[in-house]
């Protein structure tokens, strides 16, 4: 059985729109030179001219990255499956081989790959809130590979936050978003992250507000601007997550439309992250219509979709030309 390769759709034009090629080889070498051969225009762009995949290609053997099985003089089974991963250039920084290196494990991600990455590489991310329990929340947006994060956060740092990942006991006292900002730079060199700019337009806002009106006022401000935006709240040690994307039951509707009891041990540090990995899925999926609202009990997630309250203001908006 031969070597199946994918194609991803940014090259689909090269392969004469084929999604998968058949080709044989003992070798990834062997195999992507029948590819050429029989694929000119496809082995130009994915070879050199002398024989070496170019640097703006990454290549997977049955999920592994072929550079860590020998390269080109990787051995291949019957049955194996090659998936390449171009770089894509675009409003964002070019997703190059040294950034399809740093995040080629959720570049396969079924319904992610590389144009995934580009919408993150664009994105502006204003994070309202950066305490101790916000900071798993912001590593996360940062080493997924969001272009740039904005810190909107006017408070000192105090020993509370000491909890998170971010803050040291040296740092007591002094301001929350500079301090966070430059130690998710030094987590990931790719993002771009500072103090939130006076009039900056974001593409999505995560809030992690310490209290309930500081968060009404973000949402409200992303909810006219029909910008995504995603809310953690935290009721000491428990809470809940929720996701609105643009038109979707806005955050007022949504603290109202759960049943059930609270979680009852610690969870804010899982509930922030739940809340990066929410955001990330606004952006990859700009498409995604639905709110929804995840809690954590005893920690076993449940999550729900949104309802509009009856009346709300958010039901009675639509967008220009809607």
């Amino acid at each position: 059985m031969p070597l199946t390769v994918l194609i991803p759709a940014p090259l689909r034009e090269l392969s004469g729109g084929a999604a998968e090629l058949r080709c044989g080889g003992a070798t990834v070498g062997e195999a992507l030179a029948q590819l050429a051969c029989a694929h000119p225009r496809l082995g130009a762009r994915l070879l050199d001219e002398a024989g070496q995949v170019r640097r703006s290609i990454a290549l997977f053997l049955d999920d592994v990255e072929v550079r860590e099985l020998g390269g080109l003089s990787a051995e291949v089974r019957d049955g194996d499956t090659l998936c390449l991963v171009p770089a894509i250039a675009g409003g964002a920084p070019e997703l190059d081989g040294e950034r399809i290196a740093r995040w080629a494990r959720q570049l396969l991600v079924p319904g992610f790959g590389a144009a995934g990455q580009e919408r993150l590489m664009a994105a502006r991310v204003r994070v309202v809130g950066a305490d101790g329990a916000a900071t798993p929340a912001l590593l996360a947006l940062a080493q997924a590979g969001v272009g740039t994060l904005w810190i909107d956060d006017p408070e000192t740092i105090g020993p509370a936050d000491l909890c998170g990942w971010l803050y040291g006991p040296e740092q007591v006292g002094q301001p929350r978003a500079p301090l966070a900002a430059a130690a998710l730079a030094r987590a990931s060199r790719f993002v771009s992250a500072l103090p939130y700019p006076a009039g900056g337009a974001p593409s999505a806002v995560l809030v992690c507000a310490s209290s309930s009106a500081q968060a009404q006022a973000a949402t409200e401000v992303a909810r006219r601007a029909r910008v995504p935006h995603v809310v953690l709240e935290l009721d000491g040690e428990a809470g809940q997550v929720v996701s609105i994307p643009p038109g979707a039951p806005c955050w007022a509707c949504a603290r109202f439309s759960a049943a059930g009891s609270r979680p009852p041990v610690a969870g804010s540090l899982a509930l922030s992250s739940l809340a990066a990995q929410e955001l990330l899925r606004l952006l990859v999926e700009p498409e995604l219509k639905e709110g929804r609202r995840i809690d954590v009990v005893r920690g076993v997630p449940t999550v729900r979709a949104t309802q509009r309250l009856p009346g709300c203001v958010c039901g009675l908006e639509t967008p220009s030309g809607g």
